[in-house]
């Protein structure tokens, strides 16, 4: 599914408009980044948690060398329920 389609079926079942929809797609991630560390929000897809990525290190793919990759925060999705698929 593209990201139009995404935003056609999401108007189609809410009934909000297209414009709105995609609004709201485009402004989580800044609102999430507001999040602090350890703290999380509860949705209905799954709990989004602000986690800090240790440093570590790793080989660079084309050099071979070593390299450091410095610690960061990230957004982390625990997927809840209703984001899980039954192939049964």
């Amino acid at each position: 599914m593209k990201y139009k389609e995404f935003i056609e079926y999401m108007s189609d079942a809410t009934e909000f408009p297209e414009e709105v929809i995609r609004t709201v797609m485009e402004a989580a991630p800044d609102v999430l980044l507001y999040l602090q560390e350890g703290e999380n929000v509860r949705t209905p897809m799954g709990v989004f948690t602000m986690r800090r990525r240790k440093e570590k290190n790793a080989k660079h793919p084309r050099s071979k060398k070593w390299i450091t990759i410095p610690e960061k925060l990230h957004v982390q999705l625990r997927s809840g329920k209703r984001l899980t698929k039954d192939e049964s």
